[in-house]
């Protein structure tokens, strides 16, 4: 999934003419810590309550006061996954997204919003198992790995691979399978020395995934 997809129509861009009270109206509206700037298509920066709150009068023109991030965007052909680097790496709610083409706004897309589409690509409404295996970075193939799995007739429907805080030339890959009954999949993993850490095969995984994810758009809403 692309950002252009995943733009939301209703949050509105901020003009240069809007005041800090407008600002301020607009983002307690629609319930976001910022909101782009826009001037003639070409987006400025970022807007943020704790910026509005130092500016010298509600009535001063966003024009008059300094912008944020005006580095912080993606573009319209961007995966998700970019979207989520760059709100990480500039710690921001909000992320503007520019048409490939010439720079200009397209529009933006909340942190909210994109980890729900990331919850539907991993396919977490669907049952199956789940297996979460260590090795070294160097080893890693996705393709041995489904290839694996499929001699077994299982399938891979979503595999997330995350460093190993403890040693970096370390992953941990999480799998997720099209059925509970990954038994002879273990085996054939572990013939292979693949190093399984954890394991939910039951039917509680599903249930397990969903809860996970409800404590996380919980607290995105705070």
């Amino acid at each position: 999934m692309i950002a252009e997809e995943l733009i939301n129509q209703v949050i509105p861009a901020l003009r240069c003419t809007d005041t800090v009270g407008e600002a301020l109206e607009n983002l307690n509206e629609y319930r976001v810590n910022e909101l782009p700037v826009v001037h003639d298509k070409e987006y400025l920066g970022l807007v943020s309550d704790a910026m509005l709150q130092e500016a010298p009068g509600k009535d001063v023109m966003l024009s008059e006061i300094p912008l944020s991030h005006q580095n912080a965007y993606v573009h319209s052909s961007q995966h998700l996954y970019d979207i989520i680097r760059v709100a990480h790496e500039n710690n921001i709610d909000t992320i503007p997204i520019l048409k490939d083409e010439d720079n200009t706004y397209a529009g933006s897309v909340t942190v909210r919003e994109t980890v729900k589409a990331l919850s539907k690509s991993m396919i977490t409404n669907t049952h199956g198992g789940i297996l979460v295996l260590a090795m070294r970075y160097i080893d890693y193939s996705l393709a041995e790995i489904s290839r694996l799995a499929e001699s077994n007739g299982v399938k891979i429907l979503s595999a997330i691979t995350e460093p190993d805080e403890k040693d970096p030339e370390w992953v941990k890959v999480t799998l997720k399978f099209n059925t509970n009954e990954l038994r002879s999949v273990i085996a054939t993993f572990e013939r292979y020395n693949y190093r399984i850490i954890a394991r939910f095969m039951d039917t509680n995984s599903y249930h397990l995934e969903s809860e996970r994810l409800g404590m996380l758009f919980r607290y995105l809403e705070l």
